[in-house]
Order: C-alpha cells, then sequence, then structure tokens
C-alpha cells in the first residue's frame, strides 16, 4: 500500500506587515526624542535670603541695564566678552555676574550663553541679601 503524499509548500513569511509596525515605531521614538531636547544653562543660583560667600578669585562681570559691560573695571562689548575671559583666565577661575536688578532676562542670558561659549563652566550670578 502506498500513499501517494501531498508535496508540501515551503512557509512564505509576509513581512511587510512587521516592517510597517516597526518603522511607525521608530518615527514615533525619533518625535518623541526630539520634543525633549532642550538647552539648559547650568548655573547655580543662590538664594537671596542666604547667599553664599562670593568666590574672591573669580573674574567679575558687571551687567547694567544698557550700555557696555564691566570686566574687572574695565569696559567691554558683549562680541569683546569671550575673548576677554579666556585672556584673563577665566576657566580656571569661574565668573561672577553682577546683574542689574532692573536688566532683562534676554541680556542675561545672552551673557551666560557667550561665558559659556568661552568654555567657563563655573558661573556665579551675585545678589544682595533681602532685608
Amino acid at each position: 500500500m502506498g500513499f501517494v503524499g501531498r508535496k508540501r509548500e515551503p512557509v512564505q513569511l509576509d513581512l511587510t506587515a512587521l516592517i510597517d509596525v516597526v518603522f511607525i515605531l521608530v518615527i514615533f521614538v525619533v518625535l518623541a526624542a526630539s520634543f525633549q531636547r532642550m538647552r539648559e544653562l547650568s548655573v547655580t543660583l543662590p538664594q537671596a535670603a542666604e547667599g553664599a560667600v562670593a568666590d574672591t578669585s573669580a573674574l567679575t562681570v558687571q551687567v547694567p541695564v544698557s550700555g557696555p559691560l564691566l570686566l574687572l573695571g574695565q569696559s567691554v562689548t558683549e562680541q569683546q566678552l569671550a575673548e576677554a575671559l579666556q585672556a584673563k583666565g577665566g576657566a580656571e577661575r569661574g565668573v561672577l555676574l553682577q546683574l542689574d536688578a532692573e536688566a532683562s532676562v534676554q541680556r542675561a542670558v545672552r551673557i551666560l550663553t557667550l561665558v559659556r561659549g568661552a568654555g567657563i563652566e563655573r558661573v556665579s550670578i551675585a545678589t544682595q541679601e533681602s532685608r
């Protein structure tokens, strides 16, 4: 008794649906990750009521409401600030910013960006003790 068997057809997997799902997941992850990117400046802000004593070796930059900045008492423009800080060894010494209370936040951020661009990691902001 010889049985004649059917010839088996090879199994084929259709990967199109799997590829589509993986592609959609990749797009989702990329879009979700791009919304979380935000540039930050890591600056430690002292409390006005309980400030710490400022580092005496730090380079002092005075930031008025408008006009030129003062680096150790010498007038410099915003464009000259990074070069002047590097020339005076700001990366090793750190920088102490003395911002005018009326100075705009935009100007403060611009100055912080210039200081960070000069390769200076230690940045402090001076405050007055509240009474």
